[in-house]
């Protein structure tokens, strides 16, 4: 997912403090929604293939 600089920065400062990233979860999808409900500032676009 696309995220903003603020939000990546965030989760590198994050990831450095003690080498985990403690808040992994970015979003939910519950079942019979067609949206995912995301918990951190998302900027649009996402790797739909890898």
């Amino acid at each position: 997912m696309r995220v903003p600089q603020s939000e990546y920065e965030r989760v590198k400062a994050d990831k450095i403090d003690n080498g985990l990233i403690d808040d992994a979860v970015v979003g939910e999808k519950r079942r019979g929604e067609i949206d995912v409900e995301y918990r951190v500032a998302v900027a649009g676009g996402a790797i739909t293939e890898w």
